[in-house]
């Protein structure tokens, strides 16, 4: 969820991706229950909420969002703040599709092809990642010095 406060913005009589009571128990969920939202401090809201905060040091991240998602624009500006932190970020856009669109893959080819290039990022994620661990403890020797 890249900003808490998006939702206090969305028309819920004609945005009918979610409704209100789903959002608002959805964030009671994050702040607390019974924390009223206007007396989250702007310190704890960094803590659930990143959208003010650096991303510097954040892993590579591969983000899925349909367009007809009700936070693309949260997500998008989510992923540029990532993007100017530094961070290895891609957002795969599924055109027309729904927020989690990703989990219909036994009913649509979108969401299976989706899960394919996550699975083919992971796995090279995974090898990077285990190169790097196992040039840790490897020793080389420069010709030129010996």
């Amino acid at each position: 969820w890249p900003n808490l406060e998006y939702f206090d913005n969305v028309r819920f009589s004609t945005d009918h991706y979610v409704s209100f009571k789903l959002v608002y128990n959805l964030r009671q969920l994050v702040i607390g229950k019974g924390t009223s939202w206007s007396n989250v401090t702007k310190e704890e809201l960094s803590k659930i909420s990143p959208k003010d905060n650096s991303y510097k040091g954040f892993p590579p991240l591969y983000i899925t969002a349909g367009t007809n998602e009700i936070s693309i624009d949260a997500i998008r500006d989510m992923t540029e703040k990532m993007k100017l932190s530094g961070v290895e970020v891609i957002l795969d856009e599924g055109e027309g599709l729904m927020h989690t669109y990703a989990l219909f893959h036994m009913w649509s080819p979108q969401s299976r092809w989706v899960q394919e290039k996550i699975r083919q990022w992971s796995r090279e994620q995974l090898l990077i990642g285990m190169q790097s661990k196992s040039n840790i403890n490897r020793v080389t020797i420069n010709p030129a010095c010996v």
